[in-house]
């Protein structure tokens, strides 16, 4: 399976579609 493709390519997206709430948001899911 291609998970680590996939949640590249998610978070790529959610980076670039939602900006700095997309950004925000990845910050917070590392710190969790």
């Amino acid at each position: 399976m291609k998970e680590k493709t996939t949640t590249d390519r998610t978070l790529k997206y959610n980076g670039s579609h939602f900006g700095a709430e997309g950004m925000l948001n990845l910050i917070i899911t590392i710190k969790d």
